[in-house]
């Protein structure tokens, strides 16, 4: 609340700036309503061909070999970069599909890894752009242990009241007062919190998912990108499955769990699971 005052009171500084100096008038002589709504657009766009110039700057020629148990990858145009990893140091192989790649069915490949690789980061590329359809074949030659998952298990309905109505329910109560306090008679944007919120909920539910096979768990989650993670049990450093007097009531657990190498810290989890695919789940990590 206190957030929303201030944001308000410096709002209302602003709305007065643009009242008493000029360029209020000059946008919206020169470009109006639709043109600053282009002039976004474009910006967008640039953005995107930047991204996709480094991209390609940083991926051109790309290249992965196999030998004696070592991965040889390759990459780079204006600097190539080469290395080698052995498959032992994988921990997790993670497919990322951003809101750019999925339309088009293209997935990249990436490795979460035990100590410092390619500047000390926890991640590398195991290959940057490759189509959904050739994924189970390139792990099966590259990567055998790690199964590549085409059925999985998703939440149940009642998770979904967790996972939009109540994001949406607290965006809400913070509209309010933000369509008070905000001038100019942009109060109105304020609704943006919620519906942002809904969507993403709604997102988040649909694509959280996870697979049990012997010695694997993999896990889904996503919002702007969807994100796979293949986990072998045995890099599974700690776990732990909670529930809350809530979900106790409505059948449901959270799973955290958290990989060898940290994933930079930040553990992994799975919220409002059904209680039975917790309890599978906490079976399969445990047995060694």
């Amino acid at each position: 609340m206190i957030l929303l005052l201030a944001s308000g009171g410096m709002g209302k500084q602003w709305d007065s700036w643009l009242a008493d100096s000029s360029a209020r008038d000059f946008f919206a002589h020169r470009l109006g309503a639709a043109g600053i709504g282009i002039a976004a657009l474009l910006l967008l766009f640039l953005c995107w061909i930047v991204a996709v110039a480094a991209t390609y700057l940083t991926d051109y020629g790309f290249e992965v070999r196999l030998q004696d148990e070592k991965l040889y990858i390759a990459k780079g145009l204006l600097e190539r970069k080469q290395f080698t990893l052995r498959r032992d140091r994988i921990q997790a192989v993670h497919l990322v599909e951003d809101a750019l790649r999925r339309p088009f069915g293209l997935v990249a490949i990436r490795l979460i890894i035990a100590g410092a690789q390619e500047n000390n980061e926890k991640t590398t590329v195991l290959f940057p752009l490759m189509k959904e359809a050739d994924v189970a074949d390139f792990l099966a030659q590259f990567l055998p242990s790690y199964a590549y998952e085409k059925d999985w298990s998703v939440l149940t309905r009642s998770a979904r009241l967790n996972y939009v109505f109540t994001p949406v329910f607290i965006c809400a109560l913070l509209a309010i007062p933000a369509m008070i306090w905000i001038p100019g008679g942009f109060g109105w944007l304020a609704l943006l919190l919620p519906a942002f919120a809904w969507w993403a909920g709604e997102s988040s539910y649909r694509q959280t998912g996870w697979a049990m096979r012997d010695g694997q768990l993999s896990v889904r989650t996503g919002l702007f990108a969807r994100h796979r993670m293949l986990i072998p049990k045995r890099r599974v450093q700690w776990y732990q499955v909670t529930e809350t007097p809530l979900q106790r009531k409505r059948g449901t657990s959270s799973l955290k769990l958290a990989l060898a190498s940290g994933k930079e810290g930040k553990p992994l989890g799975i919220a409002h699971l059904p209680k039975p695919q917790a309890e599978a789940i906490e079976r399969l990590l445990s047995r060694r």
